[in-house]
């Protein structure tokens, strides 16, 4: 028999009281763990053996309620197996460059970060790229990361010098609350349309010694259209703004700068110039999205047309000489390396040319440059899809290393670098790790050496396969 009503509401009001308190529990980002990692970031501070990684986790699948950011101090991490599953004498702290073993089957996973309190901040999830500012304000260094999802922020932590002490600015530990939103003008009820940066991705600072010092440039991937969700009159935009300033804000329209019908990818601060990769051409009409140059004192964007030079699809990761006369751009479609000079880089029509294109393993990414010296440039890529990182010597021109295996989904790469030896840290973004390669670059004419020598963090797969038997208790 069923109930009276008068009885029954109470149970169904109980009822929704109960789903409402277990809907509003809080679900933070672990704090043991990467979680679909993407950017990295590395320092060494004075005193340290390995150094602090910076590790952005996207929250890829939203399993929880944002994302994070740790720093991983590897003077304190502990391996105690190895890449086999077999127990080995626990180490405790990632020894430094050069001092691991070669036997590549005793590869130490250190599945212990060994975080503490103060090592991690919650941050909106999907994670683009990540940079660090070591100026800061007020004696404290900053890290900026962009992210892609609701709100479209721009977040910015502070840090003690030593790189640890991690809080969002202004305060508290959840830089969602405290982010800097770049597409307000994107919100149906109030927002005009333009201009504006929904799902803000690259990151570049300005050197110190250029005229304005200190000042941020971001890069977006989903146009802006206007009315917002219109579809209509799309453009696409970078962002500036003083990283320095004791709360940093953008304003609308002054912060921005119209790139055109393309999405803008990562960016190179140079001292009249910024220099932007994009991709998303989205009209056949639109002119050249490989590289766009922005004149920094005129807020005026110029199309150096290095399509019409080699035809690629689109462009990702993007590196630059410190003295702005060559450009390492990433191609997609097909996936290359393009090797650009450039004449009058300071000049706002600065002329750029393909001096060769080098093909890389499939689903090229990110990119850093190591410069040397007296030496040939030494270029590292991230290749997504392969499941690679490749090596790039210019002192030869092409390709000097692919290290195989690497992981699921190599995304982002930081380097250590310590005069011939350098260390690699590699974001897998499927795997949840981040793996450490090292590499001898050697003198002129000698080649370069690489092998991958330990891992970082825990493999994500127990977390995401719930029917696997083997993942019992390891969650």
């Amino acid at each position: 028999m069923r109930a009276p009503l008068k009885h029954r509401a109470p149970l169904l009001f109980s009822v929704l009281a109960l789903a409402c308190a277990q809907q509003a529990a809080p679900n933070p980002s672990p704090e043991d763990r990467f979680y679909f990692p993407t950017s990295l970031n590395f320092l060494l501070p004075p005193g340290a053996t390995s150094g602090i990684l910076y590790v952005a986790s996207a929250n890829y699948d939203r399993r929880y309620d944002q994302g994070n950011l740790l720093a991983v101090n590897l003077d304190r991490v502990v391996a105690s197996t190895n890449s086999e599953g077999a127990g080995i004498t626990p180490i405790v702290g990632l020894p430094a460059p050069g001092t691991l073993g070669s036997d590549l089957a005793l590869i130490p996973a250190f599945t212990d970060l060994a975080t503490d309190a103060g090592d991690a901040v919650q941050i909106q999830s999907f994670a683009g790229e990540m940079l660090r500012d070591p100026e800061g304000y007020g004696g404290r260094p900053r890290l900026w990361v962009a992210t892609r999802a609701e709100g479209d922020l721009l977040e910015g932590i502070s840090t003690d010098p030593g790189g640890e002490g991690l809080v969002c600015i202004p305060a508290g530990n959840n830089c969602v609350y405290s982010g800097i939103s770049l597409a307000v003008e994107q919100e149906p009820q109030n927002g005009v349309g333009l201009p504006a940066a929904p799902q803000p991705y690259g990151l570049a600072l300005s050197r110190d010694d250029s005229l304005v010092p200190g000042e941020l440039w971001v890069t977006h991937i989903r146009p802006a259209d206007s009315p917002p969700t219109s579809g209509l009159d799309l453009d696409n935009f970078v962002v500036h703004l003083d990283a320095r300033a004791a709360l940093p804000t953008v304003t609308v329209p002054n912060s921005f700068v119209s790139v055109g019908l393309g999405s803008g990818n990562s960016l190179v601060v140079g001292q009249s110039n910024v220099w932007v990769s994009g991709r998303a051409q989205l009209s056949i009409t639109a002119l050249d999205v490989l590289m766009r140059v922005v004149d920094r004192y005129t807020d005026t964007t110029f199309f150096p047309q290095v399509g019409l030079q080699y035809a690629a699809t689109e462009a990702r990761g993007l590196a630059m000489r410190s003295d702005e006369s060559r450009i390492y751009l990433v191609g997609n479609e097909p996936d290359v390396l393009m090797v650009v000079d450039v004449q009058d880089p300071q000049d706002q029509f600065p002329v750029l040319t393909v001096v060769r294109a080098v093909p890389l393993p499939a689903g090229p990414n990110a990119i850093r440059l190591i410069e040397r010296p007296g030496i040939a440039d030494v270029l590292v890529i991230t290749c997504q899809t392969d499941g690679s990182v490749a090596i790039y010597d210019d002192g030869i021109g092409q390709l000097a290393v692919i290290v195989e295996g690497v992981g699921i989904a190599p995304y982002d790469v930081a380097v250590d670098q310590r005069g011939d030896l350098a260390r690699f840290f590699v974001s897998n973004f499927d795997d949840g790790r981040v793996s450490i390669i090292e590499a001898t670059l050697g003198e002129p004419a000698q080649p370069i050496d690489a092998r991958i020598v330990a891992t970082l963090g825990q493999q994500q797969g127990c977390i995401l396969a719930t029917n696997n038997a083997s993942c019992v208790g390891s969650q």
